[in-house]
């Protein structure tokens, strides 16, 4: 028996004559009018939920409708993917005579798994094969959460939450091909159809999936899908409504609980070196055409060129990573969270991006990592050259194939809080579309600069974390960039005594 009930994320509210099921992200359905049948059916279901005979029951109460308008009502339910599924069996309670038996006559349900839909549309029967073997796929996760098991498959169009802990010795057998009949005699106290029923649940949501004689699945044979590596995928899937999951965006879930990092981080005054401000003006009208910037540009990895200069460095950070302006609104709406405007896009304007510079050579500043200051243009110095940094440097020029060291590293630190404040599902993929972003502008004002700089698509962030002394899941390394001084074919003069030129 199922009991259906709105999901978790769910609300029901009443805005005068009409009725509306919202969740945080935004999305809703809205019913003006609705009859009061239909009114008492939406309460039963926002309430504790009901099984489809008792919410029939509960409609024919009030009446004013058929039975099919309801059905129809609901089947609209499961399209939009709102309903969850709460999988009850019945078991006979002990008896009261104290001897140790049970009471067949009076048996309470025990809730087995929940299907609740990620997708809309999720929910539609699917026949069991008994005599067919199941296994489950690769890319099936299991987590805890809420006190139970979550069954995630990334493709799938739902996730499982598994209430009777006996179930996940159903999901342990499956870890190899097996027949639902093996699977009743192992778990001796479910019957067929309970296996079955559960089973049918697991594979809904892409969990497991029918196996042939040798134990490959469908998606073992897709030469697509057997080059994917489960984190992959599921971070794809998590990043993508159309294949992913709806409790997915802007959820503010930490509104009120945490409060939200501000938009530019707090560094000391100490060790701290002014930059010089290079003049925009000049420089836009001293610049190539951008058609010439962005057809000459090249992961450069030579760095025999002209010495770095920390005018060169200056202009270059000035250039791509500065705070333009603070941001209090977006569109005229206040904003739940300090923002910032800068010379790249970035998700939410969240700008989670720290900048820090290990630095090798470079004329005017001495060996060692410092952290940019994009609001005050300016270094903090973190630490003097360690074994740590000379690491970094090594390992850049490993990563870049040419195996020199770049005279200085840009390592990309994202603040993760930043974005997980704001978004959820798809904050760690923002992140990485925020460094794609800035290693272009990185690209494109080395250029037009006439620098030589080169992505990295790789980086030690345990060993990036021990020489700034930062936390792994805080503040961590997401993308390292390598720059040079100028090249002999550079396109104009470049920054020059930094007198605020």
């Amino acid at each position: 028996m199922f009991v259906l009930a709105f999901k978790p994320d769910m609300t029901l509210l009443t805005e005068g004559d009409a009725i509306v099921l919202t969740n945080v992200y935004g999305r809703s359905i809205r019913w003006r009018a609705p009859t009061p049948a239909w009114r008492r059916v939406l309460s039963v279901l926002a309430e504790k939920g009901a099984s489809l005979p008792e919410l029939e029951a509960v409609h024919g109460e009030t009446g004013g409708e058929s039975l099919a308008t309801f059905h129809l009502r609901i089947i609209r339910l499961d399209e939009r993917g709102v309903l969850t599924r709460t999988l009850n069996f019945a078991r006979p309670r002990p008896s009261s005579g104290g001897e140790g038996g049970t009471d067949e006559k009076s048996a309470s349900p025990t809730s087995i798994v929940r299907f609740i839909p990620t997708r809309p549309g999720a929910f539609r029967q699917l026949k069991i094969d008994p005599a067919a073997c199941y296994r489950v796929s690769r890319f099936t996760t299991v987590r805890p959460g809420d006190g139970n098991w979550q069954v995630v498959h990334p493709l799938g169009a739902a996730r499982l939450v598994v209430l009777e802990p006996r179930a996940m010795l159903l999901l342990a057998q499956l870890a190899a091909p097996t027949a639902i009949k093996d699977l009743c005699a192992t778990l001796s106290d479910f019957t067929a159809s309970e296996v079955g029923a559960v089973v049918e649940l697991l594979a809904l949501a892409g969990a497991v999936a029918a196996c042939d004689p040798s134990g490959e699945l469908e998606e073992d044979r897709d030469e697509a899908l057997a080059q994917w590596e489960p984190t992959d995928l599921m971070l794809h899937a998590n990043s993508r409504t159309s294949i992913g999951r709806q409790d997915y965006g802007a959820s503010y879930r930490f509104r009120g609980r945490i409060e939200p990092l501000p938009a530019v981080k707090s560094v000391s005054d100490a060790d701290s070196i002014a930059l010089p401000v290079p003049d925009m003006k000049t420089r836009c009208l001293q610049d190539p055409p951008f058609a010439a910037v962005v057809s000459s540009r090249r992961s450069t990895r030579d760095f025999t060129g002209r010495r770095l200069t920390l005018a060169h460095l200056s202009e270059f950070l000035y250039r791509t990573a500065r705070v333009e302006a603070p941001l209090e609104s977006k569109a005229g709406v206040p904003l739940a969270y300090t923002a910032s405007r800068r010379p790249y896009p970035g998700a939410g304007a969240c700008y989670p991006l720290e900048l820090y510079l290990v630095v090798a050579d470079c004329e005017g500043l001495a060996p060692g990592l410092y952290h940019y200051d994009p609001l005050r243009h300016r270094l903090s110095t973190v630490c003097g050259s360690t074994e740590d940094c000379k690491q970094l440097l090594d390992g850049a020029g490993v990563a870049s194939g040419s195996k020199v060291p770049p005279p200085l590293l840009i390592v990309l630190a994202a603040r993760f809080q930043r974005v997980l404040w704001k978004y959820q599902s798809m904050a760690y993929a923002a992140i990485l579309k925020d460094v794609g972003v800035l290693y272009h502008q990185m690209y494109l004002h080395a250029t037009a600069l006439g620098m030589a700089g080169c992505a990295l698509g790789g980086g030690d962030a345990g060993l990036f974390a021990r020489a700034a002394g930062t936390c792994a899941y805080r503040e961590s390394s997401v993308g390292e960039f390598m720059l040079g001084g100028v090249l002999a074919h550079e396109f104009h003069t470049a920054a020059g005594s930094g007198e605020g030129n």
